[in-house]
């Protein structure tokens, strides 16, 4: 008897014509294996076109959105998709800053889920350094922007 172990690939190309090109040609060689994206601002988009999960960091972020938009593009309410995706933008563009994700992301979205609290510190572990007061000022304000209440 044989046990077989499965990995999933992890793909970020956020190139979306690109991530369709390698996720058939993935598909091709290796049908049965799950393709997994990691694309939080294209979460919609890589579940249109076939991916079979998410591994994302807002999924830890901002867990409700992003179960909205996976549930209602799962069950074909593609209007309900767009309406919480729309929520996932400005918020991808207060961690991310139109970029790829990084360390500075990384530093961005604790202090978001501190600012918000659903982080107990914003403490960072070595090598990141804690963000500047403008930049924490500037995270506060643009989340209140969109709606969200601060209450550090």
């Amino acid at each position: 008897m044989y046990t077989y172990l499965y990995c999933s690939p992890k793909m970020g190309t956020r190139d979306m014509a690109r991530w369709r090109w390698d996720y058939e040609q993935l598909k091709a060689a290796a049908p049965d294996v799950p393709i997994l994206t990691c694309h939080d601002e294209y979460l919609l988009a890589s579940l249109l076109e076939g991916c079979d999960g998410a591994l994302i960091g807002f999924a830890g972020f901002a867990p409700e959105l992003m179960v909205e938009v996976v549930h209602s593009a799962l069950n074909g309410d593609l209007i309900g998709a767009r309406k919480a995706r729309q929520l996932v933008d400005p918020l991808s563009r207060i961690v991310y800053n139109f970029g790829e994700p990084s360390g500075d992301a990384h530093q961005r979205m604790k202090c978001a889920r501190w600012l918000m609290g659903r982080f107990p510190s914003m403490t960072m572990r070595r090598p990141l350094r804690p963000l500047p007061d403008a930049e924490i000022a500037k995270i506060r304000r643009s989340l209140e922007t969109i709606g969200y209440e601060c209450i550090h």
